[in-house]
Formats: structure tokens, sequence, C-alpha cells
């Protein structure tokens, strides 16, 4: 009976969360928690946080981050579940813009994670994030890094390390694989959503890494019909945007006031993940043409609404750019 209910508090959040009712997937996913004892406030509190930090410590006592891929795979229910629940609830309170119990979900899996493996890869991933948004990049890539070796058939790890934990230790050139394996990986595994989200950022890594502009845009064709059919607004509007940006790069033109852009504009302003993308975006287009200054601009209009969006990947796209613009 369980084993039943477990699965049942699995399934629901899963579901709410896929509804758009996050707010019913974070209770769901809390109270799933409870079945092992295992809290997680609505509002974390500083010592909440340090005591999933004193886990963590304990557990990496002895160790170095790269060890942790020698750890033996635990698939036991009484582990299972408690590494599984927080993620799925990360990604509820990542779109409703609760950083603070993203973060507390995040030091919980990696908790557990530290002392049982992390088969999933998504601890590590959401981790190694954490610590690059914060500025601690050898660590985040240190962790996002052995996320991929515990699990190379995920698409998040790969996503994690090419667009936000790679760009801080390894060339360009060398984070487009891994934004590559995060699509294949994702569409294999039915994880659109990461695929989307990787393929959305290798036009650009691929214009920081030196490519050839037609290199660039027939790699990012390769995808379109994909996302197209996805239905996704925020991609779509990444795709329509690529399109720009190429008629930029081509005949000089303001791009930013063509129809399409304005189009995509007004939709950003009711929908605040859109919202960020397009400034992201905007500010890739500034930095091609370079305009350094203005493209750190953008992004920072896009993280207006870092705290009810994208928390902290959008820190560590700031501190990317601030130091492209410096």
């Amino acid at each position: 009976a369980m084993f039943e209910l477990v699965q049942l508090h699995l399934m629901r959040t899963t579901y709410n969360a896929m509804a758009g009712r996050f707010k019913e997937a974070i209770e769901i996913g809390t109270k799933g928690l409870k079945l092992f004892n295992i809290e997680m406030p609505a509002v974390p509190t500083d010592e909440d946080y340090g005591k999933e930090i004193a886990r963590i410590e304990t557990n990496m006592k002895g160790k170095e981050i790269a060890d942790l891929v020698d750890l033996p795979v635990n698939e036991s229910p009484e582990t299972l579940f408690p590494l599984i629940q927080p993620a799925l609830i990360f990604a509820p309170a990542y779109l409703t813009g609760n950083v603070p119990l993203m973060s507390l979900a995040s030091l919980k899996m990696t908790a557990i994670a530290t002392r049982y493996c992390d088969f999933t890869g998504l601890a590590f991933s959401f981790h190694g994030l954490l610590q690059s948004a914060q500025q601690n990049f050898n660590e985040g890539y240190e962790y996002v890094l052995v996320a991929s070796k515990m699990a190379p058939h995920a698409a998040i790890p790969f996503f994690v390390m090419g667009a936000f934990a790679g760009p801080y230790r390894i060339p360009f050139k060398e984070c487009i694989p891994y934004l590559e394996t995060a699509y294949s990986n994702g569409f294999a595994t039915g994880d659109l959503t990461y695929a989307r989200y990787a393929i959305s950022f290798l036009p650009f890594k691929c214009y920081l890494a030196g490519f050839p502009l037609q290199d660039i845009i027939d790699t990012k064709r390769k995808f379109d019909n994909h996302i197209l059919e996805s239905g996704d607004l925020m991609t779509i509007g990444a795709v329509e945007l690529f399109e720009l940006t190429h008629s930029g790069f081509t005949s000089n033109s303001n791009i930013f006031n063509s129809e399409i852009s304005g189009e995509y504009e007004t939709k950003a302003e009711t929908l605040p993940i859109v919202h960020c993308q397009y400034f992201i975006r905007q500010a890739q287009v500034l930095y091609s043409f370079g305009y350094f200054r203005d493209a750190y601009e953008s992004v920072l209009t896009a993280e207006k609404t870092m705290t009810s969006i994208v928390g902290h990947g959008m820190q560590s796209i700031r501190v990317l750019y601030l130091g492209l613009s410096a």
C-alpha cells in the first residue's frame, strides 16, 4: 500500500505540473515527501538551507566531487522517491518564481545524491547550476560533469553544461556538443522540454565559438521543424527571432523594429517566461553586432523576471554577459 501511495503522489505531482497547476503540484509533492518524514517548508529559512548543506558536507567528507561518479547505484524506494519527488517540485517552483523553494529542493536532492548516487542526473545538474549562478564556477562545472557521467542518456546534465556551467571552464566550441547531446537525448527519452531548451541556446554558442554564419544557420534550421511542431510558444518565438538575427547579419537592418519582433514582444508582455527569453535573444543579437554594453542591459531587463521565472539560471547568464561586456 505504501508503494502505491508513493506512486500516486508522483503521478499527481507530475500531472498537475503538466496541466499548469503549479501550486497544487508543489502541495502534493510536499505531502508525498512527508511519507518519508521529509519536510519541505513553503517558506524555507536559513536554518533549512543550513541543515541540507551540513548533510552534503558530511557526505562529501574525504571525497572530491569527481569521486561521486563511483557511488554504487541505489534504486531502493526509500532513496529513489525522496530523490525524484523534490525534482518534480523543482520545476513548478521554477515556473512560479519560488526561488527559495527551488534552492531547497536542489539542496535536498544533492544531500541524498551525495550519499546514494544520482543515477537520474537531476540532483547534480541542478546543484551545479546553482553553484555556477553563485560564481562557484569550478564546483558547478564538476557537479554537472559528474551528472553527465552518471546519466549519459539524460538531457538535463548536457543542457546545463552546454548553456550554463561549461562556458566558465571550457571553450565555447566545446559547449556545443553538450547542447547537441542534450537535444538528441531529450528526443530519445521524451524529455522534449530540455531538448528544445538546448537548441534555443545552440546558435549563439556557435557564434561565440567562431563558426561561420552559414554553418550556424544550417545547424539551427535542422531542428526548426521539431520546434515548430512542438507548439511551445517560447521556443517558437526563439525560432522567429533567430530568423530576424539572420536578416540583421545579412542586411544590417534594424531587426527590432520588424513586425515579427513587435508581435513577439507583445507576447512577452503577457507571458513572463517569454519576456525573459525575448530579452535574452535580444542580448545575443546585440552582442553579435558588437553592442556589448547594450547586450548586458538587455540581460538586466530579462533579469527583472528572475524572481518570478528563471531564478539562478538568469543570474548565471548575467554573470556571463557582464564578463563579455567588460
